[in-house]
């Protein structure tokens, strides 16, 4: 299964200012949230096989850190015997979203204590410590799709991340005076749309 965990854009400073640190501690987050409900026998009843790949931008190139997990749907227990997720999707989002962002959130308050995060200019520790605190309020964006039978088209989709840059050239429709425009489908509406970013100096 295919499930994409995303932070919210009050974050995006503070992945500039961290991106290396920023990125271990959402991939890490997003692997323990998954352990930890999937080894509820509710669920899976055990630890999934989970591939991760980073994305640190949208569909239009703008900051947008997530990650990607593909997910295996059943295991192999010690004694050989097959254990496989019989639902459509192996658990609601609705349910990973708030374990998610509190083990996020943890994990960023203790690397701010323990002085390893880098603060954004034009804030400060108690004031980073404060906008963690409100995110835990509000509803963070996890999509879980629908289980796909192969995995192929997923794992096709991933290995892009990882080989490809963040935009292919087909998608570009024109370089010139330091601009690029390029196509984008926002995934809000599912229309295609066309975006102009300018070189920086």
């Amino acid at each position: 299964m295919h499930v994409i965990s995303t932070v919210p854009e009050e974050l995006n400073r503070v992945w500039q200012f961290n991106r290396r640190l920023f990125a271990g501690l959402l991939m890490r987050a997003a692997r323990e949230a998954l352990q930890t409900l999937l080894s509820d026998p509710k669920y899976l009843g055990a630890t999934p096989g989970i591939i991760s790949a980073l994305h640190g931008w949208g569909r239009n190139l703008n900051v947008h850190p997530n990650v990607h997990c593909l997910v295996t749907a059943g295991v192999l227990h010690h004694d050989g015997t097959l254990v496989i997720q019989k639902r459509s999707t192996l658990l609601p989002a609705r349910e990973l979203m708030p374990v998610f962002c509190g083990k996020l959130r943890a994990l960023f308050k203790q690397t701010l204590d323990a002085g390893e995060l880098q603060v954004p200019s034009g804030l400060t520790t108690a004031r980073l410590h404060w906008l963690l605190n409100r995110l835990g309020r509000i509803d963070w964006n996890v999509r879980i799709q629908e289980r796909d039978r192969h995995g192929v088209s997923v794992a096709g989709d991933l290995a892009r991340y990882v080989t490809g840059g963040p935009i292919s050239d087909r998608r570009i429709e024109s370089v010139q005076n330091s601009q690029v425009i390029f196509r984008y489908r926002d995934h809000r509406d599912g229309k295609e749309k066309r975006m102009r970013k300018h070189a920086r100096q």
